[in-house]
């Protein structure tokens, strides 16, 4: 009995959550206690290449000069990206249909090898960024450049690498 009890507890509080209780849905009290229908107000996200202007400090000619060396990266990344991705599936097939280890290594050795390339081509448009900064702005590089990783994949679409 006790635990039918608990069990009933929970589904309405999950209901009750799910339909927007506390705040979340819109309908409920607003600022003048009375009944309204107001949408709540949610903060914009920022995109990684603003937290990177900011954390830089970049100037708007800055901001442009980087956007376009991490929007040419991007372009080159991707062509390396379909080559992964091409290798990820033929690395799949040689273990399923039970290839040799040997041959396997080989997959796995080339895969390596483009992941590698593609973390050569981010690093290359983060020292063509570096390479525009004023020394009080380099001295912040660092932390920007862990904002970096993965940037290249989600701004032509990917969802970043860094789940490997």
């Amino acid at each position: 009995m006790f635990g039918r009890l608990v069990l009933a507890a929970a589904l309405a509080v999950a209901l009750a959550s799910a339909q927007g209780g506390m705040g979340g849905g819109g309908k409920g009290r607003n600022s003048n206690g009375d009944m309204g229908s107001q949408m709540p107000m949610r903060t914009q996200r920022q995109t990684p290449f603003e937290l990177f202007k900011e954390k830089l400090k970049l100037s708007s000619e800055q901001a442009s000069e980087a956007g376009n060396i991490l929007t040419a990266a991007a372009q080159q990344a991707s062509q390396i990206r379909t080559q992964i991705d091409k290798s990820r599936v033929d690395l799949a097939g040689a273990i399923i249909e039970g290839k040799s280890p040997d041959e396997i290594q080989k997959l796995v050795e080339a895969h390596t090898a483009l992941q590698a390339q593609l973390d050569g081509v981010e690093a290359d448009a983060f020292s063509k960024v570096f390479a525009t900064l004023k020394p009080n702005q380099q001295s912040k590089a660092g932390q920007a450049f862990e904002l970096m990783a993965g940037m290249l994949d989600r701004q032509s679409g990917g969802g970043g690498r860094r789940g490997r």
